[in-house]
């Protein structure tokens, strides 16, 4: 069973695999110590007597819903691995597979989202980063899809505004660009493809997805670099689903020319969706103003109050 579960973390390095046994999910190794820690679940081992014991943590898989918001909150990744056969019919070892990748960006249930919150899933790529550096940025749960292009100074800004809970990046460096900049908040940074972020590739991936010949008509001529960055963006998440993504129907590019600057600064001294007292929605502009009926309505409000014409 270890050499199964071994074989399906290589398949997944990156990720904390969630692993089906019974009527529990376990981790194992190093995933254990994580899991044991941000869940607050006790840590044992599997082979006591053992001079290498397992490390060994797990919890009731009716739980799952609760535990898994908080290690998406912690900005972990994560591989569901459920058994595919039942254990009383299985001849030797259970069948068992990855059925569900979720990553802080990639989040569908509405259990994990934070409700009137976007969720954004972003993806940078420049080849200079004293020049343009191409953004876009993804909302998977609603389909919203953005692109722009913009200068070091502003990505800052921007990244700050739309809060992006994962970004994708293609190696090392660009990873530490990101780190650089000082956020005043940790987003999950994933390491994709360095191929995806290839200028024809990512154009090929929008291409084929909104099934057109060119993205003139989506703002993106002469916007190689946001281009590509919003290639990138849909290409990790078909990497890890096999959903066709129909509801992903648009690609729009924005300009900061058209709003209103607001620096971080600015957006917090006037509690815009964030008061000073509470450091939380309630007491801020936003919370006065959000008469809206649904999350999506009270996202598009809050796009509103953080870009204004």
């Amino acid at each position: 069973m270890i050499v199964q579960y071994q074989k399906i973390k290589n398949e997944h390095p990156d990720k904390l695999i969630l692993f089906r046994m019974g009527d529990f999910y376990e981790t194992f190794f190093e995933d254990a110590y994580t899991a044991s820690k941000i869940l607050n679940i006790t840590l044992t081992s599997r082979d006591k007597s053992d001079e290498n014991p397992v490390p060994l943590a797990g919890f009731p898989y009716h739980a799952l819903d609760n535990y898994l918001d908080k290690l998406i909150k912690a900005g972990i990744k994560v591989a569901i691995c459920e058994q595919m056969e039942d254990p009383k019919q299985a001849k030797g070892l259970v069948k068992r597979e990855v059925v569900e990748i979720i990553t802080p960006g990639t989040v569908l249930d509405h259990n994990l989202l934070g409700g009137t919150a976007n969720n954004f899933l972003s993806a940078i790529y420049y080849e200079d980063e004293n020049r343009k550096i191409g953004l876009a940025s993804l909302e998977l749960s609603t389909g919203e899809f953005i692109f722009t292009e913009l200068s070091k100074n502003e990505l800052a800004n921007e990244l700050l505004k739309l809060k992006p809970s994962e970004i994708i990046v293609n190696g090392s460096d660009s990873e530490a660009f990101i780190k650089n900049l000082n956020l005043e908040y940790e987003p999950t940074i994933t390491i994709f493809d360095n191929w995806q972020f290839r200028p024809s590739e990512a154009a090929n991936v929008l291409k084929k997805h909104f099934q057109v010949h060119s993205l003139e008509a989506f703002g993106a001529l002469g916007k190689n670099m946001g281009v590509t960055a919003a290639g990138a963006a849909l290409a990790y998440i078909q990497s890890l689903t096999s959903d066709p993504l129909s509801h992903i129907s648009s690609l729009r590019f924005y300009s900061l020319d058209n709003f209103m600057l607001l620096d971080e600064i600015t957006r917090r001294n006037l509690e815009l969706t964030h008061s000073l007292r509470y450091n939380d929605r309630h007491g801020s502009l936003l919370y006065v103003l959000d008469q809206t009926q649904t999350p999506m309505g009270s996202r598009l409000l809050q796009n509103w109050l953080l870009h204004p014409l």
